[in-house]
């Protein structure tokens, strides 16, 4: 009997999506939750969240993961970045 797989809509936004930001390029990631996260590849990316009083600069080999759920908005700090996001 053949087994039909079917992958639900979370285990495929869980996927890992790679981005390129240029110089002072921003982007608006939506909602993220802990359990997400941000892994930058090069360069260095400022990231804020809704509802958490810091903001971030995370660099290359660096990781973001929120602390509590709300909109997530990231801009390139200097040169072109590039990051992997999983939400």
């Amino acid at each position: 009997m053949a087994v039909q797989v079917n992958h639900s809509k979370l285990e495929l936004a869980r996927q890992p999506v790679r981005h390129c930001l240029d110089d002072r390029q921003a982007k608006r990631m939506g909602v993220m939750r802990p359990g997400d996260e941000i892994v930058v590849t090069r360069g260095v990316l400022w990231i804020t969240q809704q509802g958490d009083p810091d903001d971030y600069l995370v660099q290359k080999g660096q990781t973001y993961t929120p602390a509590g759920r709300g909109l997530v908005v990231v801009q390139a700090v200097r040169d072109d970045t590039s990051f992997f996001s999983r939400n």
